[in-house]
């Protein structure tokens, strides 16, 4: 590792062909199963799903379709950015770990997040950036074609021009959406600013797309498993409190569940088929609206519980899959 690295990076001891390999990505299992890193992903599945609920329930108070489509849409990008944020975090944490065989500190990790925290948020934002800006030009090409007379014939001659911005901007979501399992890793070692590891994900994408696609594929795999484990396990506690509330509260069970707000059905729905049946809206007294709440929290903090550790997982094979392709680009000694 070159002297003058920044100090925040971890050393790189064990870059050498052959350290890490496939098999590697087995110990994401048990290197996922960590307090502090199952914490700080609880922490940021919470405040994403809290920045999207509360976007989207104020698109919801307007009543107008348009305007829910544009809050959740603002939502999503609202939600990403911290989702992005926390990533990085638990990244940083399984790097240290795998590379120095030591847990990261608290202060390592503020100021990783004082220095970086605009890297990560950046990097979704560039590449949402170009491909809205190969889009643009794309249309503005077709705009030119409504032009009475000439605009057709220039629209035709332009064709292969306008087929190459859209394909671009395919190739830049197609990236994005691979880089989503490797660049908080890629910000955690290397940092580089956004544009820096926009540019090293392309080019990791063209010299192991392959490789990166099966990594996933492999990584996707062992989280699948690890969750269904982990889901039946919070599936059967649900069913058995909702099976004993219904028979020992009856309807005061009902009603507290049709008081939960529409803040939380907005995050309960896709989940809805293994939680408690939530009917609708029902006007009930003050005391329902309260358990209601209550309820809804509860749920709420039930289903981030079940997804923090494919989240915290899917990071932790992330980092050791970028080692595996990062010792294949670059030898001993470089720059970290």
């Amino acid at each position: 590792m070159d002297a003058g690295a920044p100090p925040a990076d971890p050393d790189y001891p064990d870059n050498a062909p052959g350290a890490w390999a496939l098999r590697d990505l087995l110990s994401a299992v048990t290197l996922s199963f960590d307090r502090k890193k199952l914490l700080t992903g609880a922490a940021g599945l919470f405040l994403s799903a809290f920045v999207f609920g509360t976007v989207r329930w104020l698109g919801l108070l307007t009543g107008e379709e348009g305007a829910i489509r544009v809050f959740s849409i603002l939502g999503l990008i609202l939600a990403s950015c911290v989702w992005v944020v926390f990533s990085g975090v638990i990244a940083k944490m399984s790097l240290v770990e795998l590379l120095e065989r030591r847990p990261a500190g608290t202060e390592e990790i503020r100021r990783f997040l004082a220095e970086r925290w605009t890297t990560l948020v950046g990097t979704p934002v560039a590449f949402g950036a170009l491909s809205l800006a190969l889009l643009a030009v794309m249309a503005a090409i077709q705009l030119v074609g409504k032009i009475p007379g000439l605009g057709p014939i220039i629209f035709a001659s332009s064709f292969l021009l306008a087929f190459t911005l859209a394909f671009g901007a395919a190739l830049t979501a197609l990236v994005h959406a691979m880089g989503a399992f490797l660049y908080p890793s890629i910000v955690a070692l290397r940092g580089g600013g956004a544009v820096g590891v926009v540019t090293e994900m392309f080019d990791l994408v063209r010299k192991h797309g392959v490789l990166i696609v099966i990594y996933e594929a492999v990584a996707g795999l062992l989280g699948l498993v690890m969750t269904t484990l982990i889901g039946i396990v919070v599936w059967a506690g649900l069913y058995i409190v909702n099976w004993s509330a219904l028979a020992i509260m009856n309807e005061k069970f009902r009603l507290s569940l049709a008081g939960i707000p529409s803040f939380f059905r907005v995050f309960l729905r896709p989940f809805q088929p293994w939680l408690p049946l939530i009917p609708g809206p029902l006007p009930v007294a003050w005391h329902y609206d309260l358990s209601g709440f209550l309820l809804g929290f509860s749920l709420l903090w039930i289903v981030i519980a079940t997804a923090v550790y494919p989240f915290v997982f899917f990071n932790a094979a992330g980092s050791i899959t970028y080692l595996i392709l990062r010792q294949g680009s670059e030898g001993p000694g470089s720059e970290g």
